[in-house]
């Protein structure tokens, strides 16, 4: 497990930093390449947008100046994912869309997830409920036949904020019962963003006015605390706050509805 499976994010980015500069030094631009998107991601975690925008595109450069399509297709499909945070959903669509037809052409299940997963948040934001649910429900698909657990319940999350700003609450519930079952003893470890699915199971208890809903987000907003912690520099704490919509929406949540019982535990 990685410093930044662990959440401390200030390890990453200090190791990330280090293995980009030997990375240089030794001209191995393949590693450079990879190096600078987990650049790119780290800094998106921290709400660093501007960095992040800035590693992942020299990531992409430098893997068309090497051939390395796959990994230029999936790195692409990050930056989409970093675009839509920015609420640039037109271009991250294109971004998404060009990254899912690599990825196809390639044979690459992995990729394609990820694409289809950048393609359903660009068409959330643009509004396009039933396209995005057509690619959450592919990229679901994929998750699951590879096994990847913690980012299949991720997609379940997209699926239930769907079913939830279209009304229907059952089918929100519905995906929210099986991320629940789910966390009874597995971890969000490897998911993009976690704490979006404590957030989206959070809101939809509460839109269905279930008892547990201020348990989930005392342990969400606990959890982020926890992980605000461990950045040592203020600027990047704060941007890691509130730049993060879902980080935001915790801390937002906690402040208007600060629960006062506890009963459930999640890892």
């Amino acid at each position: 497990m990685t410093s930044l499976d662990c959440g401390d994010y200030a390890a990453a980015l200090d190791y990330y930093q280090q293995a980009l500069h030997l990375g240089r030094e030794t001209g191995n631009m393949w590693e450079a390449s990879n190096t600078l998107s987990n650049l790119g991601y780290t800094c998106w975690v921290l709400g660093d947008f501007a960095r992040s925008e800035a590693y992942y595109t020299e990531s992409i450069q430098t893997k068309q100046e090497i051939g390395d399509r796959r990994g230029g297709s999936l790195t692409a499909a990050l930056y989409g994912l970093l675009l839509h945070s920015l609420g640039r959903d037109a271009e991250a669509l294109r971004v998404g869309t060009d990254a899912l037809a690599v990825a196809e052409e390639l044979g690459s299940a992995q990729v394609e997830a990820y694409a289809l997963t950048c393609i359903g948040h660009a068409q959330v934001g643009l509004g396009l409920l039933h396209q995005a649910e057509a690619a959450y429900r592919r990229a679901l698909t994929i998750r699951r036949e590879l096994g990847q657990q913690s980012m299949a319940v991720e997609i379940l999350a997209r699926l239930a904020h769907l079913a939830l700003i279209q009304d229907d609450l059952a089918q929100a519930q519905a995906h929210v019962d099986e991320i629940l079952c789910y966390l009874e003893d597995g971890s969000l470890d490897g998911a993009l963003e976690p704490f979006l699915v404590y957030l989206t199971c959070y809101r939809v208890l509460r839109a269905n006015r279930h008892p547990e809903a201020g348990a989930i987000l005392e342990t969400a907003y606990r959890a982020l605390q926890a992980h605000a912690d461990r950045i040592p520099e203020p600027e990047l704490r704060r941007s890691f706050l509130t730049n993060i919509a879902a980080h935001a929406g915790i801390v937002g949540e906690w402040e208007q509805h600060p629960p006062t019982v506890s009963r459930m535990a999640i890892p």
